[in-house]
Order: structure tokens, then sequence, then C-alpha cells
């Protein structure tokens, strides 16, 4: 059998040529004649309900209901940076709440402390500034991390130079030749680790 080699348009051509033809389709009777004595009433449509209901202005947010300083701190936050007084609001209580679960825990009716935490979503459009009235109500967060931050690192080098310098004299006691188990085993437990004090 020889195998042809001929364009693609023309093999498309061919085979739409070769395809069969579908009947036609018989022209569509009126519904009075297919059922005799049936009468069409046009009906009107009801109201379409929307899928999404109508936005309303909120109402706005009782800053004053936040105490004095929480209060104070919203309405800064919702002038600086140009936010509704509830997406201030929103923030300073997310801080405010951040700052006292701490020190404080809430004691559950059967008796069981539970730590407390309140979690927050603000739900607004992209663009709406919420990362920056999130920024203006953290930022003495921030400030306390990197204080925190810096001294960690400041102890722990000077830790890490204590351990070292244990870890040497440690060794030095292991290896030495002249000193019997007792021995040993006080000038070890008179040089304790640098991590246990």
């Amino acid at each position: 059998m020889a195998i042809r080699v001929i364009p693609l348009d023309q093999a498309v051509a061919e085979q739409t040529r070769a395809a069969p033809k579908p009947p036609p389709v018989p022209p569509a009777r009126p519904l009075s004649d297919q059922a005799p004595g049936l009468t069409l009433v046009k009906q009107e449509r009801p109201e379409r309900i929307p899928l999404v209901p109508p936005q309303t202005s909120a109402a706005p947010y009782p800053l004053g209901a936040l105490g004095t300083i929480l209060g104070h701190a919203a309405a800064a936050i919702e002038r600086k940076v140009q936010v509704p007084g509830a997406t201030a609001a929103q923030s300073v209580l997310a801080a405010a709440a951040l700052a006292a679960q701490t020190y404080r825990d809430v004691q559950m009716p059967y008796g069981r402390l539970r730590p407390l935490s309140l979690y927050f979503v603000t739900v607004a459009d992209s663009g709406d500034r919420k990362s920056a009235a999130d920024a203006e109500a953290l930022w003495p967060v921030r400030r306390l991390e990197k204080v925190l931050r810096e001294e960690y690192e400041i102890e722990h080098a000077d830790w890490l130079i204590r351990h070292a310098a244990h870890a040497a004299q440690k060794r030095a006691i292991e290896a030495s030749k002249g000193l019997d188990v007792e021995t040993r085993t006080n000038e070890l437990r008179s040089r304790a680790s640098p991590a246990n004090r």
C-alpha cells in the first residue's frame, strides 16, 4: 500500500466532501398546532432579586467607646492613614490584645485557664490601607522587638564566649592525667555549665 502525501488543507477539504450530510431539520410547528385548544398566556416575569445586596454606608465607629488611650490612638491612625474609623479601631484593639495577653489569662466556666487571645480579620478591598493601619498601631511592638533582639544578640555573644571558655576548661580537666576520679568529679562540679547560671 502506497502512502500519499498531500497538504493539510487539501486533506481537510477531502474529508469534508466525503463526510455524510446531516438530514435537514424540519421547521418547528407552532405550539397551538401541537396542543389544540391550548391558549398561550404571556406571564410577567417576577422582579429579579440581586445576587449581592446593595451596599449601604456603615455608621461611624464609636471610637469613644474604646476609652481615652485606645480611642485617641484609633482617631490618630484614622486621620494619619486616612482609613475608616472601624479599620483604625480594629488595628488598635489587635495591638492592645497582643500587649495584654502576656499578663492575663481567661478562666473558663469549668475552671481551666486559657490565653487571653483575640483574633481579628479585616475585610476590605486591596489598597484600603489595612497594612498601613496595622503598622501604625504596632510600631511600639516593633520597636520593643528591635530592642529585645539587640539585647539578645549581645547576651548571646557573651554566652558563646563563656561557653567556649567552660568547654576548654572542661576538656583540660578531663585530659589531666594526675587527677583521680573523685578529684576530677569535684573539679567538674565546681565549674558548672554557664548555660545553667
